[in-house]
């Protein structure tokens, strides 16, 4: 798990659910272990947004019902025993979700940084792939244009990468095309 522990002792779901609602931080909850998420930097925010705009206009009118969260909604992966902070979340069935916590998401993506990398393209998606309501799971790079975006279908996964702003992301299952270059809008990428 990424972020730091906070102490080695275990949690109930109820005593997690008291600390969220009285922290000013956001932790991820996995069977009564506690972390606290690290911050994140201005790129990793802008790229966020930029993603999350580009989802929230792409989204066809008939399928209105979807909502895009970004960063401060947790996502249940086992009810009561294992919880995330996704950057990105598309859900388009609310049907359980509450106040708090979206349970049915379509997609989820993260933005990788040094740190979070190989847990989010490694343990986490092994996670996420648990969510029966899952069809995509997208990693963004930070510091050069590169997307790789995993898609079920059934229970097999597959994925494309995306190397080139001119590129277009097509996402069937939500009925939506977007572009790259609007993922990366206003990034100046290292070199």
């Amino acid at each position: 798990m990424e972020g730091s522990k906070l102490q080695p002792e275990k949690y109930t779901y109820e005593a997690y659910l008291e600390l969220e609602r009285n922290s000013e931080i956001k932790h991820e909850f996995y069977y009564g272990e506690i972390f606290a998420m690290a911050g994140t930097t201005i790129l990793h925010n802008d790229i966020v947004y930029n993603t999350t705009t580009a989802l929230k206009k792409t989204i066809k009118k008939e399928k209105k019902k979807c909502k895009v969260n970004s960063e401060a909604v947790k996502t249940q992966i086992t009810k009561r025993s294992h919880y995330t902070y996704p950057d990105i979340v598309v859900r388009c069935d609310q049907t359980e979700d509450d106040n708090l916590t979206i349970t049915k998401p379509i997609l989820i993506v993260e933005v990788l940084s040094e740190s979070t990398r190989k847990y989010d393209s490694g343990q986490k998606f092994t996670f996420y792939k648990q969510i029966p309501s899952l069809k995509y799971y997208i990693l963004v790079e930070q510091n050069y244009c590169l997307i790789t975006c995993y898609t079920r279908e059934n229970d097999f996964w597959y994925h494309q990468v995306y190397t080139k702003l001119d590129e277009i992301i097509k996402l069937e299952h939500l009925e939506i095309e977007v572009p790259v270059k609007e993922i990366y809008d206003e990034i100046v990428f290292d070199s």
